[in-house]
């Protein structure tokens, strides 16, 4: 503890050296300068930190990791943000398990430094294996099973309104899907955009879903989309019913594919659960062996 008080004493008459040397050098700088030359130095340090600011918000707006987030529909956190808090959540690990117990005994914790590696590893969010990255991908996964699955939804629909049309009512697909879209969640945005293009283009609004959500089942949505525009309704309801076994199928495979995504994430979670408690023990007979060796070092 005596050593503790020592070096807070050594922090503070250093700190105050230091604002009495930055006190005088800005007077000197006060004196030396009018003020006109004080207000273009002020403008030249701003412009200076907001073209850094902006250089840095570029960079990290264009980094993989941005593109992973945006992919994720992660909105609420950005690159840059996850990188300071990452860094002040570092910081203060280092502080809590490396300088203190360094200043109050005198002693390297190696558990401490165990333990803010593995905090960097697993934050990296450019390394491949790390829990961030983990997670993101999770997300991305379920989210584009989720597309996928409303991408069926859609096709279910079209059907069910195609039937309930008038027999010489004409298509107006348009009008169809413009209604429809707010009873999705995660195509919606591409089902509006696929819109604003069917005005100007409709052959090119067929691939504005193929584009966003990916996968056969939607390119081939997309060009029956294109196709019951121009039909009759019992040619329309034809090519639906022809359309619907290959796309029950595909509905069969990835509702298999979700299924088998949440097993292995059960698998996963005992996996860590276990893993978890074996880390735990180890720690504990780690930090038992070394307080019985300092009572021995005291003895």
């Amino acid at each position: 503890m005596i050593r503790v008080y020592s070096i807070l004493i050594n922090v503070f008459q250093y700190s105050v050296f230091s604002i009495l040397i930055l006190s005088a050098v800005f007077l000197m700088y006060r004196f030396a300068t009018n003020e006109f030359e004080r207000k273009v130095h002020r403008s030249k340090l701003i412009q200076g930190f907001y073209s850094k600011r902006k250089n840095i918000e570029k960079k990290h707006g264009e980094s993989k990791f941005q593109k992973s987030l945006n992919e994720a529909s992660i909105k609420y956190i950005s690159s840059l943000q996850y990188q300071i808090y990452r860094t002040v959540i570092g910081l203060i690990l280092t502080i809590n398990y490396l300088i203190w117990p360094f200043l109050s005994s005198g002693s390297f914790d190696t558990l401490g430094a165990l333990i803010l590696i593995a905090y960097i590893v697993l934050t990296d969010p450019y390394f491949k294996f790390s829990l961030t990255n983990i997670i993101i991908e999770k997300i991305k996964t379920n989210r584009q099973q989720k597309k996928m699955i409303e991408v069926f939804e859609l096709f279910d629909l079209l059907k069910s309104d195609l039937y309930s049309l008038q027999k010489n009512q004409p298509i107006n697909i348009y009008n169809i899907l413009k209604d429809n879209a707010d009873n999705f969640d995660f195509i919606k945005v591409s089902i509006i955009k696929m819109l604003n293009v069917w005005k100007t283009s409709p052959e090119k609004s067929k691939e504005i879903l193929y584009q966003d959500v990916g996968g056969d089942s939607t390119k081939a949505l997309g060009e029956i989309i294109f196709k019951l525009d121009h039909l009759s309704k019992d040619n329309a309801i034809n090519l639906m019913q022809q359309e619907q076994g290959s796309f029950a199928t595909q509905y069969y495979e990835v509702i298999k594919r979700i299924a088998q995504t949440k097993r292995s994430q059960i698998y996963m979670f005992g996996f860590c659960s276990i893993f978890s408690v074996m880390i735990w023990l180890i720690v504990y007979f780690y930090v038992s062996v070394q307080d019985v060796m300092n009572i021995n070092l005291n003895l």
